[in-house]
């Protein structure tokens, strides 16, 4: 099985936008030989990848299941590794076996980065810890939270000792460093073993006000990650992880562009698989923004169709995102999103409006209504319709007389067109959506304005000028012009 050299741009972009929207997990037929970015099926959690892979089984099909993470960075890789060797190739071949040690040696790695960044942050010839000891509630919460602080450190020492031979190697070379000579020598060859880390595996955080547990840790820090919080929320998830209290808020904030954007995170303690477990819940976006403050609230549905931070940016900017939907019932679909200022819920929220995929929008034949430099190359094509998709203000380059013009384009689903301005925010004319000529309506490419006045694709439309009056039809103002 392998992957052609001209599908790799699609299939990666594919995968990294799977992760954005926490599909951790990848199936694909096994019987494909070439494999392209349309016989990928994503899946948030691993059981729902094993569920569609015991269906398929039953229906005489072998589904091979990968973490899509590691498919993307084995293919970086070894992209990398053949262009640095000076390797000519015409496609990338996929052996899940080696895409799985490529996995496993990432997680070393990132196992190994943690631990050491955490045994380096104590002096551990002034603190200690026994690991016999429960947390007692005279305790003061600074003291649960040092010791928890600590017992999570022991128990990623354990488990990177119990990954592997290499894994052992390195879990003893760091702890010998800190402990040897220290009051946490005693501990060092059970810790090493992973006797801490097996006999108190559902207790290890069981005080009331402490139910951390590293997979919700690892979770909910990949969540925020791919939501567009970033990875400078990890030590004020943890805090709120090891106090246990049943739900708490964070703040995050980020400037993109020019904008201003605030957020406060709501997450909720509840019960999975019988233990407890925090989620992500909803976040409210404010956008800043010379003098006016824009707030929605967004909801998590945890099956990666979450919008991101960056997304609620756009959409509080007026701007529409492409994303795919589940209903409470019936099939998932995609459809354009855009909030109504106009109309509130009950909550406050802004209306959402929702434009279907079949509503007949095409944001790449709208695209194509524009002479733009940006047509002649499929690659920065693909990447300029997924930057819409995703709701951004995209800049391109705009060919009008021979000269090229920077602009700033963005997706119009509900009139089925394009917004277009200039650099400085002056809003140009882009054609509508070709009409039916049967019906002797105007070509797609003129537009009359005030009376009888034509205008071309990129005219500006804004601030009225003296010398712009309406005038016969003959007159016909040129491309770049600014009019009213």
């Amino acid at each position: 099985m392998n992957i052609p050299v001209s599908h790799l741009p699609t299939f990666c972009r594919a995968l990294e936008d799977a992760l954005r929207e926490d599909k951790l997990w990848l199936g694909f037929d096994e019987r494909i030989q070439q494999l392209s970015a349309y016989d990928l099926h994503f899946f948030d959690l691993v059981y729902r990848a094993q569920d569609f892979q015991l269906f398929n089984h039953g229906q005489d099909k072998e589904v091979t299941l990968l973490p899509t993470e590691a498919v993307l960075g084995y293919i970086q890789e070894t992209v990398r590794s053949n262009q640095k060797e000076g390797i000519q190739f015409s496609h990338i071949e996929i052996d899940d076996l080696s895409i799985l040690e490529y996995y496993s040696e990432l997680l070393y790695s990132r196992s190994y980065a943690k631990v050491e960044q955490l045994m380096d942050g104590y002096d551990w010839t002034a603190v200690t810890y026994d690991p016999l000891m429960v947390n007692h509630t005279s305790m003061s919460v600074d003291e649960q939270i040092l010791r928890n602080r600590m017992e999570y450190t022991l128990e990623r020492v354990s488990a990177l000792a119990l990954h592997s031979g290499k894994g052992l190697l390195a879990a003893t070379t760091l702890a010998e460093r800190h402990w040897k000579g220290t009051a946490m020598e005693p501990y060092l060859e059970d810790i090493l073993k992973g006797k801490y880390f097996h006999s108190n595996k559902d207790s290890l955080f069981n005080h009331k006000n402490n139910v951390m547990n590293v997979e919700n840790m690892d979770y909910l820090q990949n969540q925020l990650k791919f939501l567009g919080f970033g990875e400078g929320l990890s030590e004020q998830l943890e805090k709120n992880l090891k106090e246990g209290l049943p739900d708490f808020q964070m703040k995050a904030s980020h400037t993109f562009g020019k904008d201003e954007m605030e957020a406060v995170l709501y997450f909720k303690r509840s019960e999975r698989d019988e233990k407890e477990f925090y989620f992500f819940n909803k976040y409210d976006a404010t956008l800043k923004q010379e003098g006016r403050e824009m707030s929605q609230t967004f909801y998590i549905n945890n099956k990666g169709q979450s919008i991101t931070f960056k997304e609620s940016c756009n959409l509080l900017n007026g701007r529409a995102v492409f994303k795919e939907l589940s209903p409470k019932e019936g099939e998932k679909y995609k459809a354009w999103v855009k909030l109504d200022f106009s109309e509130r819920e009950q909550s406050g929220n802004a209306k959402v409006k929702h434009f279907h995929e079949n509503f007949g929008y095409d944001v790449k034949e709208a695209v194509a209504r524009i002479p733009l430099k940006e047509l002649t190359d499929p690659d920065k094509m693909q990447t300029l319709v997924a930057s819409l998709e995703k709701g951004n203000l995209a800049s391109v380059t705009l060919l009008k007389d021979g000269n090229e013009k920077a602009v700033l384009i963005t997706a119009d689903p509900q009139y089925k067109t394009l917004k277009m301005f200039d650099t400085d925010g002056k809003k140009l004319y882009v054609p509508a959506e070709k009409p039916d000529q049967r019906y002797g309506l105007a070509p797609a490419d003129e537009r009359k304005l005030e009376g009888s006045l034509q205008v071309n694709v990129g005219d500006a439309l804004g601030e009225k000028k003296p010398d712009l009056l309406p005038v016969n039809d003959e007159v016909k103002h040129n491309v770049g012009q600014k009019i009213n």
